[in-house]
């Protein structure tokens, strides 16, 4: 027998390749399902942690409505376990015992998830400690493959807290409303552009309007026309760092009244601190306001007479130097008081005087500047009061006097008081200011000085402080008596002073009024116009200078061919040109003398414009229409608006002296000049420099582009008869 001859039976218990390959694929399976199993043990741990521990409660239904399962937080809420609930319809479990209207509430909901919609309800919850909670529940329906209903997942959100913080804003809400509904302060919410967003009902009632016909008007239509531009600043000023301010102002109701009111202006922001809206409470201070005028009226204003009294004429006395000094210019006060009065009172009675100071103080408000304070000092005295007159102490004396002299003219008619017919005399005494360090006691006490020297000197008359303005106002008053008879003794005279273009030729001239004094000698106009101005002989001499220098302007035409295309300038005060009858008398003298109206300028002063422009233009159109030109004098130095220069039938302007004296040294003056002349060009008018006096000033007119001048540089003003040669 062989040894290699194998054994029946000894491999008998081997395994195949197919079974080691199939216990090997088993291996590998339970492997791989230990791994399953375990993930999914790790997948459902975490589910079970996120589903027990949402803050939600939650579970889930069958497709008949009965629990699953349910969350722990669902289930601590009523205290009870899984298995007391599972299997359970959902409406029949603890959730729901405590009413039957909320298990209906949730069976509806219920049908509409099975039927594929998501249910949806408020509900409370009674907890296991007793205390119910309000929810809002969902109930969503979950799908098969097929899209059948399989499953219906219920969803609780706590929302107590929400709803109590909605029922105190609605009631905080009804609270707020109330308030301002029902409280007698006038509110007002409107946007930045000013349209009206809500009004309360007080500020309906109190402007008799409903709130839809307030609602989107403008805040403003109640604000008066004098507080409005007021009101306007104090709300545009509100910021976030002043975000409240209040004002004081008038409303106009719907029938006319006025009311003082206090506004409190508050700026609403948004989240990004830009302003939305403005919220205005109003409260009505009319009669405080009223309490307030009548104690200031009665601190500050004399019952009797209705002027200021002692107090409120020291106030304003005390800014008035304040000023003068500041700005190095005069002042002056004038004290008077009534000669004889305490014979008036002792005579007729103290009634009779008081009517009598009443009647004095009514007519001699309307005779005063706006800017000059009267004052009753107390019993029959008087004080006057004219701040900042002028820089020059002769002029200030001059116009205080002039002040002194209307009182005693404006009171020299007779005042019929009670039937009885009284004359009234002053004695003035005139205090300028400041002379030195006083005070404002110290110029009353000077006025009051000069009027008891008036008084000592006869009465009716009025009295400097200074010996020295004494004698200038003797000197005045005689100067003055010698205008009288300048004009009928052929004292007065004209002069002409040449105009020439930029090639120095002639083209006309300006008459300039000269008096031949018998004792000073010839005197320019800065010597005696400002008397003839202030007694009223400006419009006697204005007249005889329009008449001789037409009759000129007529003579030199008809004797020189080289006459008729020269113009003559002739300066008219403003106190001519406002005579009603002033386009007329020009028209007169212009027929009476044969002057060509085309060769004739007047000169007009800014002043005598600025009062009254629709008047000035008519006059000037009328004159226009004849031929006459007109030219605007000093410019520059009165208020030099646009508005009349473009709307005024102008030809030219005139550059004032004083801008030309310092063109080389003042570059102020030297733009002044260049802007004079560039408007002129672009408003298509001459432009002449007054005052040229030196080639540098010559020389820097050409380069500016001005082409007409007048000064001594070319001619001083001359006689008639010397003009004449010239032509």
């Amino acid at each position: 027998m062989s040894n290699s001859a194998e054994t029946p039976g000894a491999n008998k218990h081997a395994p195949t390749e197919r079974e080691s390959h199939l216990e090997e694929t088993l291996r590998r399976l339970e492997s791989e399902l230990d791994e399953t199993r375990s993930s999914l043990r790790e997948v459902t741990a975490r589910f079970e942690a996120i589903y027990d521990h949402h803050f939600q409660l939650t579970g889930l239904l069958d497709a008949t409505g009965r629990l699953l399962m349910a969350n722990k937080t669902a289930l601590d809420l009523i205290g009870t376990e899984q298995k007391d609930v599972i299997g359970k319809l959902f409406w029949d479990t603890p959730w729901w015992t405590h009413s039957e209207l909320e298990r209906q509430y949730l069976r509806e909901a219920i049908s509409q998830a099975i039927n594929g919609q998501t249910g949806h309800f408020e509900t409370t919850h009674q907890t296991h400690t007793g205390e119910v909670r309000l929810f809002d529940f969902r109930i969503f329906p979950v799908h098969d493959d097929n899209g059948e209903v399989k499953w219906l997942v219920p969803e609780g959100i706590d929302i107590t807290e929400h709803k109590r913080t909605e029922q105190a804003l609605r009631e905080s809400e009804q609270r707020y409303r109330g308030v301002l509904e029902d409280t007698p302060i006038l509110i007002c919410r409107f946007r930045p552009g000013g349209e009206i967003t809500f009004v309360n009902e007080a500020y309906c009632e109190y402007f008799g309007k409903t709130t839809e016909e307030l609602l989107g008007s403008s805040f403003l239509e109640w604000v008066s026309d004098e507080d409005r531009d007021s009101v306007m600043s104090n709300i545009s000023s509100l910021n976030a760092n002043l975000p409240t301010q209040s004002h004081d102002h008038r409303i106009v109701k719907a029938d006319g009244t006025v009311r003082w009111h206090r506004w409190t202006n508050r700026a609403l922001f948004d989240s990004r601190g830009e302003i939305t809206a403005y919220q205005s409470i109003g409260d009505d201070v009319t009669e405080r306001k009223l309490a307030e005028e009548r104690i200031e009226y009665q601190a500050n204003m004399d019952d009797l007479t209705d002027l200021p009294n002692r107090r409120l004429f020291r106030d304003r006395l005390s800014q008035a130097l304040a000023h003068c000094r500041r700005h190095d210019r005069k002042g002056a006060v004038v004290f008077f008081d009534i000669d004889q009065f305490k014979h008036i009172n002792d005579s007729l009675g103290h009634p009779v005087g008081d009517t009598l100071l009443k009647e004095i103080s009514i007519r001699l408000k309307p005779v005063l500047r706006s800017e000059d304070t009267l004052a009753r000092l107390g019993g029959d005295e008087f004080i006057l009061l004219f701040p900042e007159i002028s820089r020059d102490s002769k002029l200030a004396a001059q116009h205080a006097q002039a002040g002194a002299e209307k009182i005693q003219s404006t009171l020299s008619a007779p005042f019929v008081v009670e039937g009885h017919e009284l004359h009234v005399t002053t004695s003035a005494g005139i205090a300028v200011f400041p002379v030195g360090d006083e005070d404002t006691d110290d110029i009353i006490k000077h006025a009051d000085t000069a009027m008891y020297r008036a008084k000592e000197e006869g009465r009716n008359t009025v009295r400097f402080f200074l010996p020295s303005m004494q004698d200038a106002a003797k000197e005045r008053l005689i100067l003055q008596n010698e205008l009288r008879r300048a004009t009928s003794d052929n004292s007065l005279l004209l002069y002409y002073q040449p105009q020439v273009d930029v090639s120095g030729d002639l083209v006309g001239a300006e008459a300039l009024l000269r008096w031949q004094h018998p004792r000073r000698g010839l005197l320019t106009p800065d010597k005696f116009l400002p008397v003839i101005e202030e007694t009223g002989q400006i419009l006697t001499v204005g007249h005889w200078v329009l008449e001789n220098s037409m009759s000129q302007l007529r003579g030199w035409q008809a004797n020189f061919a080289e006459a008729a295309s020269k113009n003559l300038s002739i300066n008219v005060s403003p106190r001519q040109f406002r005579q009603s009858d002033f386009a007329v008398q020009i028209e007169r003298i212009l027929g009476e003398t044969g002057a060509d109206p085309s060769c004739l300028t007047l000169e007009l002063t800014e002043g005598a414009l600025i009062d009254d422009l629709d008047d000035a233009n008519l006059k000037m159109q009328s004159l226009k229409r004849l031929g006459v030109r007109f030219s605007l004098d000093d410019f520059g130095t009165g208020y030099s608006s646009l508005s009349y220069l473009r709307h005024l039938p102008l030809d030219e302007i005139k550059i004032d002296r004083s801008f030309v004296r310092d063109i080389s040294t003042d570059p102020s003056d030297a733009r002044l000049v260049e802007t004079i002349v560039t408007m002129g060009k672009h408003l298509d008018l001459q432009v002449v420099a007054e005052g040229v006096e030196t080639e540098d000033q010559l020389h820097f007119l050409q380069e500016s582009g001005c082409t007409l001048f007048q000064g001594y540089y070319f001619h001083r003003p001359q006689p008639a008869t010397d003009f004449s040669k010239l032509l």
